[in-house]
């Protein structure tokens, strides 16, 4: 979609309009027991037995999720299934470059997503226990950074446990043969369904994080739809009083490309041939008026 903005010339007989395509923001994801989607697109799991920081708040819920939006576009969903959370966080463009911790490194590279507390970077191909220890762990807060209000006697510490050695997606133990080929057979190759499967000896919470991944997953692919490329044509056009604009653009994209032109002015037409769209204006008037 292309929205025909119009901007006043210095005679009044001179229109000047631009075509404006609207930027994506950024998502990332946790799900699950949890499992973590950078922003970025990595991909990791990490069973922290810590807290880490943020700076939330939270509104009404609806259906089993509470939907927080901030005045940048940045937004956060919490949503509950079967006791477990997921939680999607979504980020205005201006935050590019402006973030740190388990969401990674928002920079269009996902080889920095594990940056370290002291801004060393631990690589993308690191095993998910060097992950877990060499990355996860360090991003956990003390006493002084919860936002959490605990009761008497109680404090970070009592949430968490550093001697605890979580079991491995890449390294699953199961009760037994006959359950792993049971949870084989319902989450297929989902190492997320099937970890959590194991870790809960639960079949339904596996295919819940399975079905999770799969909407988060279809979600994301929607908001990085992209606009098309214009390979041709300018995005600035000079009307001038009686005389008629023509302008053609030509456009790529992976998908089919469906052109659409809002505030048009008065008299002006368009119709689209493939992935050409052809703009005819006869410019009868030097006055601000739109279809």
């Amino acid at each position: 979609m292309y929205d025909l903005d119009k901007k006043e010339g210095n005679t009044g007989l001179l229109g000047r309009y631009f075509w404006r395509i609207e930027d994506s923001d950024g998502q990332g994801w946790f799900w699950g027991d949890p499992h973590i989607k950078t922003l970025d697109g990595g991909n990791y799991t990490f069973n922290g037995t810590v807290e880490v920081g943020g700076n939330l708040s939270v509104s009404i819920p609806e259906e089993n999720c509470f939907q927080v939006s901030f005045p940048s576009t940045s937004s956060v969903q919490f949503c509950e299934k079967k006791e477990m959370m997921s939680f999607v966080v979504t980020l205005a463009d201006i935050l590019k470059n402006a973030t740190k911790g388990l969401l990674g490194t928002w920079n269009d590279d996902p080889y920095d997503d594990f940056t370290l507390p002291d801004g060393m970077v631990l690589s993308s191909s690191s095993s998910l226990k060097e992950i877990h220890y060499g990355f996860g762990v360090l991003w956990k807060i003390n006493q002084f950074q919860s936002l959490f209000t605990y009761a008497d006697n109680e404090s970070v510490a009592n949430y968490s446990y550093p001697v605890f050695e979580p079991m491995f997606v890449d390294n699953i133990t199961w009760h037994n043969d006959s359950f792993r080929k049971k949870a084989e057979a319902e989450c297929g190759d989902d190492h997320e369904c099937l970890f959590d499967v194991a870790s809960t000896n639960d079949l339904s919470v596996g295919l819940v994080t399975k079905g999770i991944s799969v909407q988060l997953v279809n979600e994301s692919n929607t908001l990085d739809n992209f606009p098309p490329k214009i390979v041709n044509g300018s995005n600035v056009i000079n009307a001038i009083l009686n005389e008629t604009v023509e302008l053609n653009i030509a456009a790529v994209d992976e998908g089919t490309i469906t052109f659409q032109v809002i505030n048009k002015p008065v008299g002006a037409s368009w119709n689209q041939t493939g992935n050409m769209l052809s703009f005819y204006w006869p410019v009868a008037s030097s006055q601000k008026d739109y279809d």
